[in-house]
């Protein structure tokens, strides 16, 4: 009965005991496992099924742009797991700022996969659980019918995702209207997405 999804990222083991039944990882190399209960499982599972859809057009992109596939893969993994710019900002310029990857990096196709793929569930995780704050705090008693959500540097969108599927669920008579800013261009094809 167990049920593996997204390349054993996303898990359902009946078997565990019930608390730990409802896995999934958002590191690079699965090392650390979160729990979440059913209600956290399906909207994981809605995330996974949106991913797809950006994953398929990364591909595209690969592809559009007469890259070699696997390479490209390759050297994105490479850029996402060794992050070689945040070491040599913090060593050139001594200020204490970081930058995670460079702009050039990030417009990197096979990083982007990578980006899609290791950032996805723990930017939807994180966004819903800071809605659920909010909602409890009542800073979202007051919405307006029609709500402007602007994700600032949102990479791919699943902020954007996220928080139209929170209001669908939480506010069904309230519409919403997406905006994600990034300086990444392609990052707004995968939100439409």
């Amino acid at each position: 009965n167990q049920k593996i999804y997204f390349n054993g990222r996303l898990i359902y083991n009946p078997e565990n005991s019930k608390n730990k039944q409802y896995i999934y990882y958002q590191d690079l190399s699965k090392k650390w496992k979160q729990y979440t209960n059913k209600k956290g499982f399906n909207l994981l599972l809605k995330c996974y099924k949106k991913l797809q859809l950006m994953l398929k057009h990364n591909s595209y992109l690969i592809n559009k742009n007469n890259l070699n596939y696997k390479k490209t893969i390759n050297e994105g993994y490479s850029i996402y797991k060794n992050k070689t710019s945040l070491k040599n900002i913090s060593k050139s310029y001594g200020t204490g700022e970081y930058v995670t990857w460079t702009e050039k990096e990030y417009a990197h196709l096979g990083m982007q996969r990578y980006y899609l793929i290791v950032k996805s569930f723990q930017r939807f995780s994180e966004t819903w659980s800071l809605l659920e704050r909010a909602k409890s705090f009542g800073i979202l008693d007051n919405l307006p019918k029609i709500i402007n959500f602007v994700s600032v540097g949102g990479g791919p969108g699943f902020e954007c995702y996220t928080f139209e599927l929170f209001i669908k669920e939480h506010y069904p008579n309230k519409k919403c209207k997406l905006f994600n800013l990034d300086l990444e261009p392609k990052w707004g094809e995968y939100t439409n997405k």
